[in-house]
Formats: C-alpha cells, structure tokens, sequence
C-alpha cells in the first residue's frame, strides 16, 4: 500500500521533521488520539508501505520524500526502539536521547495510550508521489493513495510472481491480490480486519482453499466454526449464531457490531441458520460491507469482541466451563523474568549525547523493578511482566480481587520532578485500560529513591495512585 502522509507545524518544523526522517529514519506517530481511539488510518499502515510524506505549513506544503515502512531488525540502530504497537506498524522508542536532538523543546509526546514514544521506522526509497490537492488542503494527515496498476507486495505463501496455483490455500499476497482486482475499494477495511484477526494470539487465522473462495477465516482454538471471513469480493461474513454458542448468549459486543452495521437480528436468539458456499450465498443478514472497517467505533468494536473470545473454544464451552465460570478472570500479562544486570548500551551516535548517563537511567530501572518484584515473591505474590494484550506496564500483580499495575520510573535529583510527573500520567491511563478486564485495579508510581518535595505523596493519593520507592515497599502489602 501507499499513503499520503502530512507533518505539519504543529509538531516540528520542516528542517527537523526531514532531519528525524533521513538522518534517524524515523516519523514520530502516536497510535491512538486523545479521546483513546485509533489515529485515522495509523494501524492500516503496514511493514512495507510507502509514506509519501509532505509537510503542511501557513497552506504551502512541501513533498519531503517517499519513505518505506521498514521493521526494526532493518534499522541500523534496533536497540534504540522496543517492540511492535499491536495491530500497527509503529513501533516504540525504548531510548528516546535521540528526539532531544530535533526536538529540543519537548514537542512530541509520549502516546497516552502506551505510556512512550512511538513512531514509524523508515527509510528513502526517492521523491514524493505528487498528492491530491484536497488531502493537501483538508484536515487528514493520512491518506491511502491510489494503487492501481501497481505491483503486488508479494510475501510468504506467494509464488516469485505473485500468483496461486489451482486448489492452492490463498495467503496473504494472493488474497489481497486478488481483492485490488475485485474490490480495491474494500482492501483498507478487509486489511483492517485481517490485521485485528493476525494480531490475537488466542485466535486461529485459517486460509480458504479453492479458486473462487477467497477468503480469511476467523476460529477459537478446537473449533472448526467460521466466526468472521474477510472475502475477496468485500464483503465481511459474520457467524452470530456461533459467537452467541461461545459465549451462552450475545456478548456486549456483539450487540453494539450489530447496531453499528445495521444488523439487530445478529442478537436475536432465532438467527437464521448458518449458510455455507461463496459470500454471496451468506446473503445480507450474514455479512457486511468491509467498508465499515474504516470506521474507528466499528474496528474497535470487533477488536473488542475477538478479545473476548481469546480463551474460549469447543472443549470450554462443551465442558460447561464458560457457562458455569462466568466470572473465570482472563490472564493479564505473563510470570516476571528478572532483568538483572544491563549489558552496555551501544555506543552509536548520533542516537546518545551521554551514553554513562542512559546506562545509569537503566540499570536503575532494571534494579528497582527487580526489587519491588522480590519483595513481591517473598510474600506469597506472583509478579508479572506485560506483553502485547495489554498496556505496556512495568509490573503487575493481583491479590484478592485487586489487580496492581505498576510504573517504574530511575530517578536523580535533577530529572526526579519530571520523570514522577510522567510516570503520574502513565499509571491512571494504564488503570482505565485495565478497568476494562477487572473490576477493581489500583496504579502504583514506583520512584527509585523517596521524592525530595513530599507533596508528591499529596498529588498521587488525590488521583488515587500509590508511591512508594525503594527499600520503602512495605506499604503495598495488605493495601
């Protein structure tokens, strides 16, 4: 895919937007905007696409360049960035020394959602696309551009050619292939789902077989239900009557898909019987148009409910198991791995202006949080570390019906008021996240060493987060 992609005065201006892009191949970009939703069209961007970037100021724009999309084993610094947002291409900055050198005043934020920076890694592949002259004058930053005659992004599962032989399972590349023949109007809302499918580890991606079934099926472990297919011809089939089995009933979600799409009888409990063959035969009261995807209220809507189902199959269900434990909690996280002693950061300018200072920033990161997740073991509870499913904490840990997450912040007497003001910002969005899947959450500042101005105990206790630092942990236990 290729996008129009505009950088405006808002944020940097052209000299350090083009020095951030070419010098440290890299386009500041936060997931999500401040009403928590997804930025328009940010997780459609995938590995491999083209950023046709302008830059927007006092209504004269200026084309900076074409960027690829690139993955972090691919940029000559991969220890300055972390991992992968989930379902996106952005990816997020674990040493952020570098943007101090373009951005000097602080413009860019940390994404509220995540807690850092995050961003795209590029590189030039050549010159602008020249770029319609309503996307240059609207309001969106970012745009898909016409594709048409274009060469397939060819990937696993495809011929050198791009092409399928007869009876061959579709893949990725052939699939969507197949769809910018078909339905090129459709293929952001198709890859919008097939990325919120991809992207669930307790859900099974299964490709269709057969030269004119071209589909991506959606299915819950031990279980050979279609629950959602993505069709080549644009169309999104959905099998409520299979997701009410799994749940004993229509899930929240559900109901609010079937709002959103305009189709009520998704809830009813005398559906219409499950129709087999080409999405054509599903008819309209089993499926609807792909181009909804594009709609942010109705991905996150599907992305909710894939969520949901993540831990249900056959063998829960005809056990009983999801009936009689509706309470039963999902896992949050996974066991905490110590970090232990840092290694030395690489020394590769221009990323480090103090490379002594990071290493120090780090390792007492590390130590504080293996600390604080000692002390946790010692009393009888399980310390746990994120991973992709939720926000990107430092910590966890349940007790009783709480749940406790956890924001680790190293900390000097220079930079100790404005590290505790970011971790102060981090932990009620973490908690907000994580009242989603537990009723009961509380957010705890963890500071390296006790705050010099103690009216900062004040101002966290008024938000209803916990601080503690090292060696001072014992308040935590019982809470």
């Amino acid at each position: 895919m290729e996008w129009f992609y505009k950088a405006t005065n808002a944020s940097l201006d052209v000299e350090g937007t083009l020095e951030l892009a070419e010098r440290y191949r890299f386009l500041c970009r936060s997931a999500r905007n401040v009403k928590g939703h997804w930025s328009s069209n940010v997780r459609k961007v995938r590995l491999g696409d083209t950023l046709h970037v302008y830059y927007s100021a006092d209504g004269r724009p200026k084309a900076l360049g074409a960027f690829e999309v690139i993955g972090r084993e691919q940029h000559p610094t991969p220890d300055v960035f972390g991992h992968v947002v989930p379902e996106s291409a952005l990816f997020t900055v674990e040493r952020p020394a570098f943007l101090a050198e373009v951005d000097p005043d602080g413009v860019y934020q940390p994404d509220r959602w995540l807690g850092r920076f995050t961003g795209w890694l590029v590189r030039r592949t050549g010159d602008a696309r020249e770029a319609t002259a309503n996307f240059l004058s609207g309001r969106a930053t970012l745009r898909a551009a016409a594709t048409s005659g274009a060469t397939p992004n060819v990937g696993t599962g495809a011929r050198p050619d791009g092409t399928r032989g007869d009876g061959e399972a579709w893949s990725e590349a052939t699939f969507f292939a197949k769809v910018r023949q078909m339905a090129p109007d459709r293929e952001l809302g198709l890859r919008t789902l097939f990325d919120l499918v991809r992207f669930r580890s307790g859900i099974q991606l299964v490709w269709g077989r057969g030269d004119e079934l071209a589909r991506f099926i959606a299915r819950v472990p031990n279980d050979t239900s279609d629950l959602l297919s993505g069709w080549h011809d644009g169309w999104v089939g959905l099998q409520a009557t299979e997701i009410r089995r799994l749940f004993g009933g229509s899930p929240p979600a559900l109901t609010r898909l079937a709002a959103l799409v305009n189709r009520p009888h998704w809830t009813d409990e005398d559906a219409v019987e499950s129709l087999s063959g080409s999405a054509a035969g599903l008819g309209n009261r089993k499926r609807f148009d792909a181009v909804e995807l594009e709609r942010d209220d109705v991905a996150e809507t599907i992305a909710e409910m894939l969520l949901s189902l993540e831990g249900r199959d056959a063998e829960t269900v005809h056990s009983g198991v999801a009936d009689s434990a509706p309470g039963t909690k999902s896992p949050i996280g996974q066991p905490y791995v110590p970090v232990g002693t840092l290694p030395p950061s690489k020394r590769s300018d221009p990323f480090e202006r103090d490379p002594d200072k990071i290493d120090r920033g780090n390792q007492a990161h590390a130590d504080t949080q293996d600390e604080l997740a000692s002390f946790l073991q010692a009393h009888g509870i399980e310390p746990l570390r994120t991973d992709p499913t939720v926000p990107d904490f430092d910590l966890a840990w349940e007790h009783g019906d709480t749940l406790f997450v956890a924001e680790v912040k190293s900390t000097t007497d220079e930079n100790q008021e404005k590290q505790l003001r970011l971790g102060l910002g981090q932990v009620p969005r973490y908690r907000h996240l994580l009242q989603t899947i537990r009723p009961r959450v509380v957010g705890v500042l963890v500071a390296e060493r006790a705050p010099q101005d103690e009216t900062w105990l004040e101002a966290c206790s008024q938000v209803g987060v916990k601080l503690v630092w090292r060696g001072a942990f014992d308040s935590l236990v019982g809470v």
